[in-house]
């Protein structure tokens, strides 16, 4: 099956755009064909993938890597050998003429040859096509942090060894509803945009001013900041 889909490619290189022909062979999934090698596993949509899978049954379930490869586990467990209980390649991902993303499993040495529909998330889903089957869903990856609570004003960061609460910026934000305006007289007449849950600063000398200094100002949050309109 591969042969006769990347017969009709044209590839310059694995982590390079290259076009080519459609097979007409292989056009049979919403008209689409993997016609176009989008990117390696490192690429910014390539991290996107990067992940452990598991099917509604549990098995199989695989992992495709940050470095390419993938390793595919069929949950068939035996005393005896041989007892292959799956097998590992590398993975490309490939862009349809529709704009579909697909991304293609070849074992090594290639004995199979998988084929998936991406289904951006999250979670990010993998339907099997072009005589592939199963529909795969991307593992949320389990970290210390599931277990540790901060206050507000601080975020839980996990190293891979511990997880602990540090502090954010005063003016993190995510939405909107997370900031707020705070009139300032602290060596002037100020307008403080702050996260909700920041204190605004203290001083023993505030200034006079003529008026608010937040007065017909309004706050957002643009790239996780609170900042002033």
């Amino acid at each position: 099956m591969r042969s006769s889909i990347l017969s009709a490619l044209f590839v310059v290189s694995s982590l390079a755009l290259a076009g080519c022909a459609a097979d007409s062979q292989h056009a049979n999934e919403d008209g689409d064909t993997p016609s176009t090698v989008q990117a390696d596993a490192l690429s910014k949509f390539g991290k996107t993938i990067v992940g452990s899978y598991q099917s509604a049954a549990v098995y199989p379930r695989f992992e495709l890597k940050a470095d390419g490869t993938y390793t595919w586990d069929t949950g068939i467990r035996c005393v005896r050998a041989p007892c292959p209980s799956g097998d590992a390649g590398t993975f490309t991902i490939y862009t349809g003429s529709s704009g579909s993303h697909y991304v293609n499993l070849v074992s090594k040495p290639a004995a199979a040859d998988r084929w998936f529909r991406i289904f951006d998330g999250p979670p990010v889903v993998l339907k099997g096509v072009f005589g592939t089957d199963g529909t795969f869903t991307k593992e949320s990856p389990i970290t210390k942090c599931m277990t540790v609570r901060c206050a507000a004003g601080y975020v839980c960061q996990d190293d891979g060894t511990t997880a602990g609460c540090v502090p954010l910026s005063k003016d993190f934000c995510t939405v909107d509803a997370d900031c707020k305006l705070v009139d300032d007289y602290c060596g002037g007449c100020n307008c403080l945009p702050l996260a909700s849950w920041a204190a605004p600063p203290s001083c023993t000398t505030p200034v006079n001013c003529f008026a608010e200094p937040c007065m017909n100002k309004k706050v957002a949050c643009v790239s996780n900041h609170c900042v002033k309109k």
